[in-house]
């Protein structure tokens, strides 16, 4: 009975890390493969996409969107990591969710992140590691898509240059970069909501009693 009892645990715990996978993986192959369709387009690249080319295509759409994400995060336009404490974010974010404390977030250097990840993995409770991965998985929808989304317009800016006859490029390329500029708020708005649960973790937490902000 016990070993089945673990047996159970195991698979749950299984099948609940791959669901993260699949779900915020996915996005990287959509943006990636949104990215590649529309350099086909651009540059007028024949492509058959029946049989083993639509997998490749699909697997190297997942490399496109993950390289894509790191380099427009690493350009500082989203964020995946303990964001900074901008004004703009914190009022997109109380209309977001404005029952939210924006003001409660210290500054990233009065954060020890070694420590808030220690309390964060030994003292978090199921429910509460539910929302915030919740709230991670959002920030990863903006943060792959909104990447993907600005290679996507520029591509598609060359898309028109190379057909002026098809007007359709324009419009697109416009709503391309809208909606760009919506995801690069969503997902600052999300990872600094993510913080602020995590600080509260910390901060509520009976053992740590808030060790992680720097006196």
């Amino acid at each position: 009975m016990v070993n089945m009892a673990a047996a159970e645990t195991l698979v749950k715990e299984v099948f609940g890390a791959l669901k993260d996978f699949i779900y915020r993986d996915l996005f990287y192959v959509v943006g990636g493969t949104s990215v590649l369709l529309s350099t086909t387009f651009a540059f007028d690249i024949p492509i058959n996409y029946e049989g083993w080319i639509g997998v490749y295509l699909a697997i190297f759409g997942y490399v496109v969107g993950y390289a894509l994400q790191e380099i427009v995060s690493i350009m500082g336009i989203t964020t995946t990591t303990y964001p900074k404490s901008y004004n703009l974010v914190k009022w997109f974010g109380r209309r977001f969710a404005p029952s939210e404390d924006w003001e409660s977030l210290p500054l990233v250097e009065n954060i020890d992140l070694s420590v808030l990840r220690k309390c964060l993995d030994q003292h978090c409770g199921e429910s509460c590691q539910k929302r915030i991965n919740r709230t991670i998985n959002l920030k990863q929808v903006g943060s792959s898509m909104a990447s993907s989304l600005l290679a996507t317009t520029a591509i598609l800016i060359v898309a028109a240059i190379n057909h002026p006859d098809d007007s359709w490029y324009v419009p697109i390329a416009i709503a391309s970069f809208l909606l760009f500029l919506f995801l690069v708020i969503v997902n600052w708005v999300k990872q600094t909501q993510q913080s602020i649960m995590q600080i509260e973790v910390n901060t509520l937490c009976e053992e740590c009693n808030g060790n992680a902000i720097k006196k």
